[in-house]
């Protein structure tokens, strides 16, 4: 979407060949911030989609951590395929 990324020591990202707004975080820690379009991240745990926000995820390999800043998201666990809002 054209917004900067943040990314902690030792992370690994990819994009989506087909969309700019779709992000996969296999570990480390990243920063994103969403723009007026949706942006998707995926990681081993976890799909976190956001608008107009900013994301703080940190991915290990037993868990995906998300704070968000300002707009919304929802997180669907893998395992589950539960969905949770995230609070800002």
């Amino acid at each position: 979407n054209g917004a900067p990324i943040e990314l902690g020591a030792n992370t690994f990202i990819s994009f989506a060949a087909a969309s700019a707004e779709e992000v996969q975080v296999t570990r480390g820690g990243a920063r994103f911030k969403a723009g007026s379009q949706p942006l998707l991240v995926r990681t081993p745990h976890a799909e976190i989609r956001s608008e107009d926000a900013a994301l703080t995820l940190i991915v290990t390999e037993g868990s995906t951590r998300v704070s968000v800043h300002g707009g919304t998201a929802q997180l669907v666990r893998i395992a589950d395929r539960q969905t949770v809002a995230i609070p800002t």
